[in-house]
């Protein structure tokens, strides 16, 4: 059963929509990562108070919290800001990842495999 409800949805939408033409929008990549991996830097120097307000909110033992969810809430903002970086501002989805996995093959030398020819002859496309 889902807890949002469809006014929540459309508000989420629009929160993200107008982001797009906010600061964030409007900030170049170097910026959000730096802001990303701040973001880390500021989970890992007040780590006990995450892992006091993690463990009070979810009732989990602080060994577990301590190990898994603060540690992974940190890394996610790393692996966005990683993503940023080396991936850009643009959107990317499953057909952007093959189209342009497939366009380093045909671009790659000979050597790299047979999938690589011509389009519409690798495993993807």
């Amino acid at each position: 059963m889902h807890e949002a409800s469809r006014d929540d949805v459309a508000r989420a939408v629009a929160a993200a929509k107008s982001a797009l033409t906010g600061p964030w929008g409007r900030m170049g990549i170097n910026e959000r990562v730096d802001l990303l991996f701040g973001l880390v830097d500021g989970i890992n120097k007040r780590f006990n108070d995450f892992l006091e307000a993690e463990c009070a909110d979810t009732g989990k033992p602080m060994s577990l919290a301590s190990h898994v969810d603060i540690p992974r809430g940190a890394a996610g903002f790393k692996i966005f800001a990683d993503i940023i970086k080396n991936v850009g501002s643009g959107v990317l989805h499953d057909g952007d990842a093959r189209r342009r996995r497939c366009d380093q093959l045909r671009a790659a030398p000979a050597r790299t495999s047979s999938r690589s020819s011509a389009r519409g002859t690798c495993r993807c496309c």
